[in-house]
């Protein structure tokens, strides 16, 4: 799963006493870290030093404020990389190189697993623990990619997903139920509870 992230608190001069919670750049989140970055260099006047107009002087006071901040936003592995970078733009160039195409690679990834979640079935001889499994597993993966599933959705997808002889059941939860409100783990319960009686009537 992605690890919590951790932030830096700082209290900008132009913030107006407003405490600010900065992301660091950890390696797996750096499209959110580049929108909360970009908007706080630019609201303290330094954007113009990440990315400067084309012949533009570089201001040296502001550079070297840009770049001290840069290096406090990113994890300290990430830091021994950049840290030979004097100009706050030539950091901000290097990062985007090394970590577009990750972010990339990341929503293709994704986008895949989202295609193979919205196809996946339960099999007839399957239980709904092991199908149960299947989803908690693609879940998990795609919280590792950056992604939550609701909970609505991860119900709506096991009552869809399941075989015909749950027919009954599901109907008779999208009457009582709102699906809305209905955790995971709770249809799960039901559908196991439906098994067990199905399965022993079935023995009979």
């Amino acid at each position: 799963m992605a690890r919590d992230e951790e932030r830096l608190i700082i209290q900008p001069k132009a913030s107006g006493g407003i405490l600010l919670q900065v992301p660091k750049l950890n390696g797996t989140n750096y499209i959110t870290w580049t929108i909360v970055v970009e908007a706080i260099l630019d609201d303290q006047d330094l954007w113009d030093v990440v990315q400067p107009e084309e012949g533009e002087a570089i201001d040296a006071k502001k550079n070297k404020t840009a770049r001290s901040f840069l290096f406090q936003v990113v994890d300290g592995h990430i830091l021994l990389q950049i840290s030979q970078y004097k100009n706050a733009r030539d950091i901000w160039t290097a990062l985007k190189a090394r970590y577009v195409g990750a972010e990339r690679f990341q929503m293709a990834r994704l986008l895949t697993l989202k295609s193979e979640f919205e196809k996946l079935k339960m099999d007839e001889n399957e239980t709904v623990d092991e199908f149960a499994r299947k989803i908690t597993s693609m879940v998990s993966k795609a919280t590792s990619l950056g992604h939550v599933f609701e909970q609505d959705v991860l119900v709506k997808k096991l009552l869809d997903a399941i075989p015909d002889k749950y027919f009954q059941l599901v109907a008779s939860i999208e009457q009582s139920v709102v699906l809305d409100s209905l955790m995971f783990e709770d249809a799960i319960g039901r559908l196991k509870a439906f098994e067990e009686r199905y399965e022993g009537e079935s023995a009979l």
